[in-house]
């Protein structure tokens, strides 16, 4: 079976299949310290998608609320939707302008 067909172990544990496979390009690194980072940058990847994802479904949620007019879900979800775009913010996976302005304008929601 050829590299370009297998998947890794990190790939299939969380059953989303990129193509072509982020170790694919194994076969690249010349040394033992590439190869581990390219495990690092795979198992980074993953995650900065798990918090990606959370933060569009957070915001989804949001704009729910405000659909709804439904006042107190709107807090609540406003709330951990702003501790989830700080704990993004932390690792550098959302720019903080970005950050202030969702901030912003979720108080604004909760204050109309």
């Amino acid at each position: 079976m050829s590299r370009f067909l297998l998947f890794s172990h990190l790939t299939v544990l969380f059953l989303v299949r990129t193509f072509p496979p982020l170790n694919f390009f194994i076969d690249m690194a010349n040394t033992k310290s590439a190869l581990k980072y390219i495990r690092k940058t795979e198992t980074r990847t993953l995650r900065n998608r798990q918090v990606k994802t959370r933060l569009k479904t957070l915001a989804k949620k949001v704009q729910s609320a405000v659909e709804a007019k439904d006042k107190d879900a709107l807090v609540a979800v406003s709330k951990e939707y702003i501790s989830a775009l700080d704990k993004a913010g932390k690792t550098g996976l959302v720019h903080h302008n970005k950050i202030a302005r969702h901030k912003a304008r979720c108080a604004a929601l909760i204050a109309a």
